[in-house]
């Protein structure tokens, strides 16, 4: 069983790896090794084992291992929150205007929203209204009361 396994994975990898392989392809070849008597199980095993490779692949292992609750925190994040929103929450906490944890606040009140109304725009509304509901810190510098006073 092992080797029939380890024959279909480096199938499978080969196959994946030319490239212009999508999952037509792959249903093809699935069912061409069920009608030569493939066990059905030991295929199941060979793709789950080509996934997990590939996916090493594309992310490679950091040293940091997220729970599965973050993993689906990020996947939610990467499905609902469209590229240009997330870059530009990277860059607000770069520059430091959020810190990754108030980022973090902001993508659970982004995921509240319709995908989309998921705007550049809505994004500042909604950080407008996080920051001006926070607490502000002891000797916290705020322009609207100095401007009051001047």
């Amino acid at each position: 069983m092992t080797a029939r396994v380890l024959e279909m994975v480096n199938l499978f990898l080969r196959k994946t790896m030319e490239g212009g392989w999508d999952a037509g392809d792959r249903e093809d070849l699935v069912e061409t090794l069920v009608k030569q008597g493939h066990n059905p199980s030991d295929i199941n095993a060979a793709l789950s084992i080509v996934e997990k490779i590939q996916q090493r692949l594309d992310f490679p292992y950091t040293g940091i291992q997220h729970s599965l609750g973050e993993n689906f925190f990020i996947y939610l994040e990467e499905f609902h929150v469209p590229l240009e929103v997330r870059g530009y929450l990277s860059q607000l906490v770069k520059l430091g205007v959020i810190d990754p944890i108030q980022r973090e606040d902001l993508v659970e009140r982004i995921l509240l929203m319709e995908p989309e109304d998921v705007t550049i725009e809505e994004v500042e509304d909604l950080l407008e209204d996080m920051l001006s509901s926070q607490k502000k810190s002891p000797g916290h510098f705020d322009e609207t009361i100095s401007d009051f006073y001047h």
